[in-house]
């Protein structure tokens, strides 16, 4: 196959592949589909990406087994089992041109857009090899199917391969400028117009930028300071163009497109086609379920808003999400939640079924614009040390020789704060009596960093309420022990024993107790017989999720798991026989049996909401420990504080930039 590796050269490429990949008339589209194909229609085919790409994608030899996702691709080394027959379909000559073409279409400041029209407007070849969004029968942009996505995938994890390859080789430099081409790519194609496509865009983005710092932390003896800065420059936001990306309007557009086939204008719902419409959107190439899904919208027209109500609500809902775009993260206006998650999903299932809730790709946004801070001054550091010797003291020291201004932590509440930068042992505090050990570091959930999408309900509920926790319930009920004063929990701490030591809590009187104070509390009564009034106020607060009261059993269960933990608690066991030699528990003894009750409260509360457990599985997290010849360098994360990146990942609280929790990840494989 020939080789293409100029922009001349493509461009011939692209007008004959044009000849078989270009338009089709087909049938009158609706006006919204025609509202978004217009989007395109200005484009000229040799400013078009998707010509050039498309035909090579087509070509392309499947990924081998261990190279079947873009993390897969990344972790492998030339030391990996699996690597000889990886690197030969890399380098095989259906590869070498699809790189090619990648590299020509993402160009420093190309004009090059993916301009693929929706729906059956494409050439016969793109429908053909699948490589086209199909919108279904009847063609409804509801429907839309991307039959690209799955592809341009195998083309990212081409790129990790070959990024890998290269390093390996000692290129760095053009291992970096790869990845940089995949990553200018993935920010055209997210100026797509379904979420969906955007959303896969961003993933591209910000992983890509992690592999750019995996390169670094891999290779980077064979960095060279002059071709990094290059790198970094090149990384910038105003080159990425990020203040241009938009919120797509492809779903805002499928709703319309919806809402004038199922709607009677000034009215209801027709009846005619309300409930067909959505059932053949339900069940796809379900047919056998057609009949009972087209009799549930059925009913819900009986109880949809009519036409101008669901038009004003899919307004507000967009232009909410319109307004929030474009504020700070930090702005008042998100005291409030958005318009879309107060939409009463019965009163318009039309939205809410057809439009998702685009908070996925702010949060997607602030992810990215969190990598590119974060890879430019890991980068900027790495080629100080190179040039100079040393990690830099301060982090300042990096400008303007590797880049012209320290970025900005994007979770900062500040705003204006950079991200945070220690060496360990080197930046910690020392005196004659103490002198700073290496800094000890545990990455929780490491699976979902891999691999978000297949992470079980379990483990994505455990990372969530990890993030909240600040790490493991352990250590989260450490920190609040520590900043309350001891005087405070004694009294409900030596009434939770008295109790134990009396004989009144056992373990045969638990239920009892459990269902006692669950009914007085259904009935908001005072006086709870038999159990000492303080430890009413360990659940006085307990509310389940979004403020709903817990029912009776719920409660019941919940006090049942509590006293039982208390009772096999070791620190129980200790201030107990503390107790019984006539002596009160120190206060160390006390804060240990407060943290037992709170890390029970925590994990079963948790328990009993989610129907998971909140203990992490062994192999869902791992430590490790830096010295000074490693610098740290993270972002503060969702919480907005800084924790010196002790508990990092899905499940911490910090952001880990540096080192990268890819490379760490692949440590642990390997070491495994």
């Amino acid at each position: 196959m020939q080789r293409v590796t100029t922009r001349n050269g493509i461009a011939s490429l692209a007008f004959v592949s044009a000849l078989f990949w270009a338009p089709l008339a087909v049938a009158q589209p609706s006006e919204q589909l025609a509202e978004l194909n217009d989007l395109w229609v200005t484009i000229p085919d040799e400013d078009r990406s998707d010509l050039v790409l498309l035909p090579a994608l087509a070509s392309m030899d499947a990924p081998p087994p261990a190279a079947s996702s873009i993390p897969a691709a990344a972790l492998l080394t030339p030391d990996s089992d699996s690597w000889s027959s990886v690197e030969s379909w890399a380098t095989a000559p259906a590869q070498v041109a699809t790189l090619d073409a990648l590299k020509t279409v993402s160009e420093r400041r190309s004009r090059f857009v993916f301009a693929q029209p929706y729906g059956d407007n494409v050439g016969n070849a793109a429908k053909d090899a699948g490589l086209w969004t199909d919108l279904g029968n009847p063609p409804l942009l509801a429907n839309a199917s991307f039959g690209w996505i799955e592809p341009l995938s195998a083309l990212g994890a081409l790129v990790q391969v070959e990024a890998t390859r290269l390093g390996a080789a000692g290129d760095v430099t053009e291992a970096m400028n790869l990845v940089t081409s995949w990553i200018r790519f993935a920010r055209s194609f997210a100026d797509r117009q379904f979420q969906d496509e955007v959303s896969t865009a961003l993933s591209w983005m910000i992983f890509g930028m992690e592999r750019l710092r995996d390169l670094a932390y891999l290779y980077g003896d064979g960095v060279d300071g002059v071709e990094l800065r290059a790198v970094i420059r090149e990384l910038d936001e105003r080159e990425l163009n990020i203040a241009r990306l938009r919120l797509p309007k492809g779903h805002r557009l499928a709703a319309e497109e919806l809402l004038a086939m199922t709607f009677i204008e000034r009215g209801g719902p027709n009846p005619d086609t309300f409930g067909r419409v959505f059932a053949q959107l339900e069940t796809g190439d379900r047919p056998m379920r057609l009949f009972a899904e087209a009799a549930r919208w059925q009913r819900l027209a009986d109880q949809h808003a009519d036409y101008f109500s669901t038009v004003d609500e899919l307004e507000s809902a967009h232009s909410d999400w319109s307004l929030r775009w474009d504020v700070t993260p930090f702005d008042l206006i998100w005291n409030q939640a958005p318009h879309y998650e107060r939409i009463d999903s019965q009163r318009h299932a039309l939205i809410t079924n057809v439009v998702p809730n685009a908070m996925e790709l702010f949060e997607q946004r602030r992810a990215l614009r969190t990598e590119i801070a974060g890879t430019r001054l890991a980068l900027a550091i790495v080629g100080y040390e190179e040039w100079g010797g040393g990690w830099p003291d301060p982090v300042f020291a990096v400008r303007p020789r590797f880049i012209s201004e320290i970025p900005i932590d994007p979770w900062n509440p500040a705003e204006d704060e950079p991200l945070q930068f220690f060496v360990p042992i080197r930046d910690l505090p020392s005196s004659e009596r103490v002198q700073p050990g290496p800094h000890e570091m545990t990455i929780h959930e490491w699976q979902a960093h891999l691999s978000p999408e297949g992470l079980s309900a379990g483990a994505a509920n455990r990372a969530a309420m990890m993030s909240v926790l600040g790490g493991d319930a352990a250590s989260a009920a450490e920190r609040v022990s520590a900043a309350m004063n001891i005087d405070m929990i004694r009294g409900q701490i030596l009434g939770l024993l008295n109790g134990v030591q009396a004989g009144v809590i056992t373990q045969a009187s638990i239920p009892e107790i459990a269902e006692t104070v669950a009914n007085a509390r259904a009935s908001g009564g005072r006086q709870v017989t038999a159990v000492d009034r303080g430890m009413m106020t360990m659940f006085g607060a307990l509310e389940a999720e979004e403020g709903e009261p817990y029912t009776t059993e719920e409660f019941k269960q919940l006090l049942e798991s509590y006293f039982t933990d208390l009772l096999n608690a070791p620190a129980t066991s200790e201030a107990l026989t503390t107790l019984r030699a006539g002596r009160q528990p120190s206060d160390a003894q006390v804060r240990a049996v407060f943290e037992a009750c709170l890390v029970s409260l925590v994990t079963r509360q948790f328990e009993v909401e989610t129907g998971s457990s909140l203990e992490t599985e062994s192999d869902a997290s791992f430590s490790r420990t830096f010295d000074a010849t490693q610098f740290i360098l993270y972002s503060v994360g969702f919480d907005g504080i800084a924790q010196r990146a002790e508990q990092v990942g899905p499940g911490g609280t910090d952001i880990l930039i540096w080192p990268p929790m890819l490379s760490l990840i692949r440590d642990q494989l390997n070491n495994n």
